[in-house]
């Protein structure tokens, strides 16, 4: 039988933090501009301390992070209250210290310090 090679970092399992917004510390103008995953507001919440751990996740990708934390919830290990993963979450890549805003349309890598 035919053995795939694997690539340099393919299939590589990695620890992701799922960090959501704390609904009680915000109004609902700040709300709906982080529900709507604007970059600006969302890196703002996030340096005033308005998002919450919630939850840590390990899959290969972000695509994968994103289908765990909306259809498997017994392969979320839950910090705090987690919601389904939506726009407006941010997604920390623990390996690389990378974020990653969770958009309309696939994710927005966001220039902070988010541990």
């Amino acid at each position: 039988m035919y053995k795939q090679k694997q690539f340099l970092g393919e299939n590589k399992m990695k620890r992701y933090l799922i960090k959501q917004i704390n609904e009680t510390k915000i109004d609902d103008e700040l709300s709906h501009r982080v529900s709507r995953a604007k970059a600006f507001s969302c890196r703002q919440s996030l340096e005033r301390g308005l998002y919450r751990d919630a939850g840590y996740i390990n899959a290969e990708n972000l695509n994968e992070v994103f289908r765990i934390g909306n259809t498997e919830p017994d392969e979320i290990e839950k910090i705090d209250d987690f919601y389904s993963i939506s726009c407006g979450n941010i997604i920390v890549d623990l390996e690389t210290k990378i974020a990653h805003l969770v958009s309309p349309i696939g994710f927005r890598i966001l220039k902070v310090n988010a541990i």
